[in-house]
């Protein structure tokens, strides 16, 4: 399977409920994002990108430390949940074989596994 047909397919798939996803199923994640956050020392002034960034909570919840957040995903029903959650964050509709940022400008980026 090429890579464009992977995205589309995830797309489509991560695209068919965001809503039910960003406010059920992924504050059950909640406890598990503040140990990582914990982990990265993610505080007032990290820089901080999240690679694959879903609906945006470990992005808000780094936001609330003061850090200054970006996230890329495949998904724009998801990505308008992360605008909505972190106005002041940069998010970004791209694969993450495509970083389009520069080398060295955040502190901590984090992908899922």
């Amino acid at each position: 399977m090429r890579i464009a047909e992977i995205v589309a397919e995830q797309r489509s798939l991560w695209g068919t409920a965001p809503r039910d996803w960003a406010e059920v199923a992924e504050r059950e994640n909640e406890p598990l994002f503040l140990r990582v956050l914990d982990a990265a020392g993610v505080a007032a002034g990290t820089r901080l990108l999240g690679i694959g960034c879903g609906s945006g909570l470990l992005r808000e919840l780094a936001a609330a430390r003061g850090a200054d957040v970006a996230g890329l995903d495949i998904t724009p029903e998801l990505l308008e949940i992360a605008r909505e959650r972190v106005p002041a964050g940069d998010f970004r509709e791209t694969d993450m074989s495509v970083l389009p940022f520069a080398d060295g400008n955040f502190d901590v980026a984090e992908k899922p596994a």
